[in-house]
């Protein structure tokens, strides 16, 4: 299969992964990112193959609409400063704040990998630490169902004009 080049503009809103390793999860995370229509996702890191068959079957095919680019840690905080994008990190720690109170207009989500997290490199690149709140007695969640939830607020802080309802 012929790996498609896409090219590295600019854009209003993004989803970062790092080091997401398994192809299941990173396959639902594009296909959940297709549908909520935040482009690009970019991968850092170690993260699975974009065209293994496994994460290829888990986007039902939006591999092949959801723009996907690959770049390391400086040239993610160049890409960043040429879109004007804040960067929060996804993070279990007492700094985060409510991803409810954060404004998300103009901004790129880093998720880590499903055992680690994020970096200590990315955090750093970070304006800030957001947290999902959950019912006390749950440690945490998966990163494809954790990054279905930012990829909503995401989509939610967007102008209400950039999206519609299915099959309007």
């Amino acid at each position: 299969m012929q790996r498609r080049q896409w090219k590295r503009e600019p854009s209003r809103r993004a989803l970062v992964l790092e080091t997401v390793q398994d192809p299941g999860n990173l396959g639902t995370i594009l296909r959940t990112a297709n549908a909520m229509g935040i482009d690009p996702v970019i991968l850092t890191g170690d993260c699975a193959d974009v065209y293994n068959p496994k994460t290829v079957r888990a986007t039902m095919g939006a591999v092949f609409r959801q723009r996907v680019l690959e770049m390391d840690l400086e040239e993610l905080r160049a890409w960043l400063g040429e879109s004007s994008l804040r960067l929060y990190g996804a993070a279990l720690s007492p700094r985060a704040s409510d991803i409810r109170t954060v404004d998300l207009r103009g901004a790129a989500v880093a998720m880590g990998s499903e055992g680690r997290g994020l970096s200590r490199e990315m955090l750093e690149m970070c304006a800030g630490e957001i947290i999902i709140p959950m019912s006390p007695d749950c440690e945490s969640l998966n990163v494809a169902s954790a990054s279905a939830i930012i990829l909503w607020e995401l989509r939610r802080a967007a102008e209400p004009s950039e999206f519609r309802l299915g099959g309007e």
